[in-house]
């Protein structure tokens, strides 16, 4: 599971007593932590500072200790942070699956969401990887 989250310490100290406090994503803050029932016991917690997590965090050092070449991704939102880390880790030779509903988008300049969603996964399937439902994803497992 992977979360973006930040510490005072990742602002410049000039801003960051005002950044801290109205920063939605500020680590240990109710915005950022995972609802109690998502995670269980043996799931790794990764924090990312920044869209993808293939850049901002270290799942790749992650998946290379673990001999894991596959991920499947769910999340918000698809055209941001889903398809920078899935373009990330498909250009690393890391095979990648998104759960397409298991992911979202909001509405931004004028494009509804759901357009915004299906574009976003349209470009992932004709250059990087597949996208799934999740039941088509857990019949194949």
């Amino acid at each position: 599971m992977i979360r973006e989250a930040y510490t005072p310490d990742d602002f410049p100290a000039a801003i960051r007593d005002e950044i801290v406090l109205v920063h939605p994503l500020m680590l240990g803050s109710a915005n950022c932590e995972f609802h109690p029932d998502l995670l269980v016991d043996g799931d790794l917690s990764i924090v990312k500072k920044g869209f993808s997590a293939f850049a901002a965090s270290e799942l790749p050092a992650l998946l290379d200790d673990r001999g894991w070449d596959t991920v499947v991704i769910g999340g918000l939102t698809t055209p941001i942070c889903v398809t920078t880390t899935a373009d990330g880790l498909s250009m690393a030779g890391t095979k990648v699956v998104i759960l397409s509903d298991a992911c979202a988008s909001q509405p931004f300049d004028g494009v509804p969401g759901e357009l915004a969603h299906n574009v976003a996964l349209a470009r992932f399937r004709y250059q990087f990887g597949q996208t799934l439902t999740t039941e088509e994803f857990l019949t194949r497992l």
